[in-house]
């Protein structure tokens, strides 16, 4: 006859649940997309956090100030310099300086530049940007962001976070100076992005050539000067596509020192009005270097919308020219003339850079899809990610698992079996003795008789034994 347990134990599952909860470790390493290294997870992802022993993390990244960081566009280098946060997330309350930027992939939220500041300069440049150019131009923008700290809006709870950048840009950049340059993007998947990096390649050695003609021909020449655009609060006429549009679009603010020959006391000249088509009318001490503002103004432009479109601001409230087919055929008017008119020595690096050098006809360029894109800080994030144990270490956890598993089973099934099968009253135990001795009065019958029995040592001799007779 066949006996059966009433207890049975499969180890299949059990096994596949202690591999999960116990059988992969954390290991360290570098990633730069901590979105897409948590969302890489293993085949029991999607069970209860309780159940599962090892899941995939990123910590965020820490980018302290004055470190250079990079959208994932890679095409401008920008300067950290300050983050805060407000109280309460109210910007109308406390302002709280922070030391570093703390960091996690998060979008960039309504980029504004709020000033371009341009610097021409002469002798003052290393020998060999002279020789490369006569007269250098760099820009600098201002640049300010925010980031929600958190998959939830700052009413549930996740602070935001502003952070302030510089970006420069220089067409002939110092020795070892990566963070002026402008890496060049691909003119077929980032039309918008080729088409700032070509009118900042253009309209800037233009506009150096116009300083520098200027320059030449004033007694005595000036010898460097800085332009400060920001943008005119008093031009709201309108819809923003025509304020972009227009020349009035800068305030403008300048200083200009004259080359001295003591290089003590300078002379200069400054700007009186902060238009830009007044100052493009008259050339006087206080309107000077007339014929660089248009280029000044084309420039800026460039250099404004370059970044934005870098930090992925296209809106609205903020629409990019550089993404707008008729705001960049009037931002690019005129660089098929300065193009043309730009001479040798102002064109180093042109054809390297192969730059659009040509305006943008919406017309005739429909096939090109202009655009501005979310973008986010680059950063290498440190993320744990399991890792199965070695096959020793994994049979052996998985053999003590189940070995533990298959204890407390069985523990709690005697529990149940001895708690709720097997009675211990009196009567129970009455009736147990009956199964072992007989049946009592209380089962109903008569209970056996049984006599005691005595052992005793005696000799052998003394006992007789009859044969039977044969």
């Amino acid at each position: 006859m066949t006996h059966r347990s009433f207890f049975s134990f499969n180890i299949t599952r059990p096994s596949f649940l202690n591999v999960a909860a116990t059988d992969y470790q954390l290991i360290s390493i570098s990633s730069p997309n901590p979105a897409a290294t948590e969302a890489n997870s293993l085949w029991y992802s999607k069970w209860p956090s309780f159940l599962v022993g090892a899941t995939p993390s990123c910590a965020p990244a820490n980018l302290p100030l004055q470190s250079l960081v990079y959208t994932n566009n890679g095409v401008l280098a920008h300067r950290l310099s300050s983050a805060w946060q407000y109280k309460d997330d109210d910007p109308n309350e406390t302002k709280i300086s922070l030391g570093s930027l703390v960091y996690k992939n998060y979008p960039l939220q309504k980029c504004n530049v709020s000033s371009v500041s341009i610097l021409f300069e002469g002798p003052d440049r290393t020998a060999g940007q002279i020789a490369l150019s006569a007269m250098g131009v760099a820009l600098t923008a201002t640049t300010e962001c925010f980031v929600d700290t958190g998959t939830d809006s700052p009413e549930n709870g996740s602070p935001r976070t502003y952070f302030e950048m510089f970006t420069s840009f220089d067409p002939v950049p110092p020795p070892n100076e990566p963070s002026s340059s402008f890496a060049r993007p691909n003119a077929t998947t980032s039309p918008s992005l080729y088409w700032g990096y070509s009118l900042l390649a253009i309209c800037s050695r233009y506009a150096a050539q116009a300083f520098y003609d200027e320059s030449v021909r004033m007694d005595p020449p000036l010898n460097k000067g800085v332009v400060t655009l920001r943008r005119n609060t008093t031009n709201r006429a309108g819809s923003i596509a025509d304020q972009f549009a227009s020349s009035d679009f800068f305030a403008v603010s300048c200083f200009l020192p004259f080359l001295n020959a003591t290089g003590i006391a300078h002379d200069f000249s400054w700007c009186d009005v902060n238009s830009i088509p007044e100052l493009a009318l008259g050339a006087s001490n206080s309107k000077p270097v007339l014929s660089i503002w248009y280029p000044v103004d084309a420039l800026g432009k460039a250099m404004w919308f370059s970044v934005l479109a870098d930090l992925g601001r296209d809106d609205d409230d903020m629409p990019n020219m550089l993404a707008r087919p008729e705001l960049l055929a009037q931002l690019s008017a005129n660089l098929t003339h300065y193009n043309q008119t730009l001479r040798n020595a102002f064109r180093w690096g042109i054809e390297e850079v192969q730059p659009f050098d040509h305006t943008f006809d919406p017309t005739h360029d429909d096939s090109v899809r202009l655009g501005v894109n979310a973008s986010a800080l680059t950063a290498d994030y440190v993320c744990q990610i399991p890792q199965l144990k070695p096959p020793g270490t994994l049979f052996v956890s998985v053999l003590v698992a189940d070995l533990v598993i298959l204890q407390a089973i069985w523990k709690i099934f005697t529990l149940i079996v001895s708690g709720w099968f097997i009675k211990s009253t009196e009567e129970a135990e009455s009736c147990a003795t009956c199964k072992l001795v007989g049946e009592s009065e209380e089962c109903g019958t008569e209970l056996r008789k049984y006599v005691s029995v005595s052992q005793q040592e005696i000799p052998a001799e003394s006992i007789s034994i009859e044969h039977p007779s044969r």
